[in-house]
């Protein structure tokens, strides 16, 4: 008889209770994480408004070259461990997560170092002298990111997503504490760096104590460290070039616009990303590992991709939509003067991330079958067509036209993606085509009040007025999509 520890249908952590079905596990595991990316995207909400009024938007500007950076080395600091150790079925064997970490923590110095070495081209391409001393003060989060305990891949592992959410949370919330004092009593750069560094260390810390589970300690492992590199080669490759497909824009911009509209660019960025960023982590978190364990046991894919899709491309939909429809308005309310391009900026970038709610959920299936190639092929797609498409958007209609062009650009990535998840026998191409139908509906809604609705008129009036436009389209929508995720698990 097979053990429930070797099952990767109920595998549980080290001190875990009895096994629990994995409709359970799934629904447990979105609820946590819905909470966590709501948590995360208040405090966001609450740093951006906050600061914005603390801050200037060059301050912005820097940091955006800086985060670019930083993201860009920790991203390469995975090289697909934590996908490794979801889906390997050695992912609770100590040797092979210790493996996983001393890799992970030698990694960080190196990460470093490439940092510091990066602080005086970097500062050079982008014109600001200060990024030669923040670099490197920011480079030191690769080193601290590195030591994460293992116990957080293997909560995702298991969908043991509550103490998880609590400790990302409550670092966040802390780091958020820091950059706001910092920025009342000192309004420079120097606060939002200060505020990272305060999330990064407590975490790392507490990532080893609060989350259940024996700790790591340094090991290295021929046979694990063997199988790290034949699944990470191209996780790595992808991580990579997703690195470039997601950043390119702003590695672009830099030298296109001045620091501060890039500022200005990031904060209404961010702000769309709100719904994108909640959608990747339910089904990187929840989605792909509930696929793998039912791809293991040999459970019916099409009806729970359905089921976990149908809910996330709406909601993404709906979301991006009312963005398209409200932006400037919500922007003239919320933000002070100097930030208000921010609302056009807005609507441009929703319609884009659109396709991006669509590539996430179609790769939560490529990596469920292990095909981390597929994803490093699809980003690749979409650098090749960014590097064409941003200059020639540019040169034509300046920065917007740049903007529209970071929506062409994310089509042939998604029908790329798309096509290999239908080789896989799941279905979805009415379904997409449908809602995109809607979301670019939408915006092109948003024009038509714009031209209709008084420039100067009352902001809150043409709030409601959009989001009754919005509700007459998204509702029905939303009833389909509920009913559709009745199916059931099999």
């Amino acid at each position: 008889m097979t053990s429930a520890s070797n099952n990767p249908a109920t595998a549980l952590p080290p001190g875990a209770g009895a096994p629990v079905s994995l409709k359970t596990l799934t629904i447990r595991g979105v609820a946590w994480t819905l909470a966590g990316e709501g948590g995360g995207q208040i405090l966001r909400l609450v740093s951006n408004l906050v600061l914005s009024r603390l801050l200037v938007p060059e301050a912005f500007g820097m940091m955006v070259v800086v985060t670019v950076v930083q993201q860009g080395l920790f991203m390469f600091s995975d090289v697909g461990i934590q996908p490794a150790v979801v889906q390997h079925p050695r992912g609770d064997d100590m040797v092979f997560l210790n493996t996983a970490w001393t890799t992970q923590s030698i990694r960080g110095f190196f990460l470093w170092m490439i940092t510091c070495a990066l602080s005086w081209p970097v500062a050079q391409y982008s014109s600001e002298p200060m990024l030669m001393y923040l670099l490197p003060v920011t480079g030191l989060n690769s080193i601290f990111d590195g030591f994460v305990s293992t116990k957080v891949v293997t909560s995702d592992r298991h969908l043991s997503l509550g103490r998880l959410t609590i400790l990302n949370l409550g670092t966040a919330t802390f780091g958020l504490l820091v950059r706001i004092i910092w920025a009342w009593y000192s309004p420079t750069v120097w606060a939002l760096v200060a505020g990272g560094m305060a999330s990064t260390i407590p975490r790392t810390i507490l990532s080893h104590w609060l989350l259940p589970g024996p700790l790591n300690r340094f090991q290295l492992d021929r046979e694990a460290f063997k199988d790290l590199v034949r699944f990470g080669r191209w996780v790595f490759l992808s991580t990579l070039l997703t690195f470039l497909a997601l950043q390119m824009d702003k590695i672009v911009f830099v030298k296109m616009i001045p620091l501060a509209l890039l500022g200005v660019y990031n904060h209404g960025s961010s702000f769309c990303r709100v719904p994108v960023d909640a959608i990747g982590r339910i089904g990187y978190s929840v989605g792909f590992p509930a696929l793998s364990r039912l791809k293991d046991r040999e459970g019916n894919m099409e009806s729970a991709f359905e089921r976990v899709r149908a809910p996330l491309l709406v909601a993404g939909g709906a979301a991006l939509a009312f963005l398209t429809l409200t932006a400037p308005t919500l922007v003239q309310i919320l933000y002070p003067a100097r930030y208000q391009d921010a609302g056009w900026i807005m609507q441009l970038v929703a319609v884009a991330l659109w396709f991006q709610v669509l590539q996430l959920t179609n790769q939560m299936v490529l990596l469920a079958f292990g095909m981390p190639k597929i994803l490093a092929l699809g980003n690749l797609i979409k650098i090749a067509a960014m590097a064409v498409a941003l200059p020639i958007g540019f040169k034509l209609w300046d920065f917007p036209g740049a903007l529209i062009a970071m929506a062409v650009v994310e089509i042939p990535k998604y029908v790329f993606e798309a096509f290999y998840v239908r080789l896989r026998g799941l279905k979805g191409w009415g379904t997409e085509l449908g809602l995109t139908a809607a979301v670019v509906g939408c915006a092109a809604l948003a024009f038509v009040l714009h031209g209709w609705t008084p420039a100067g008129g009352n902001a809150w009036v043409k709030v409601a007025l959009a989001a009754v436009v919005w509700l007459l389209a998204w509702l029905p929508l939303g009833l389909w999509a509920r009913r559709l995720s009745g199916v059931s698990f099999a």
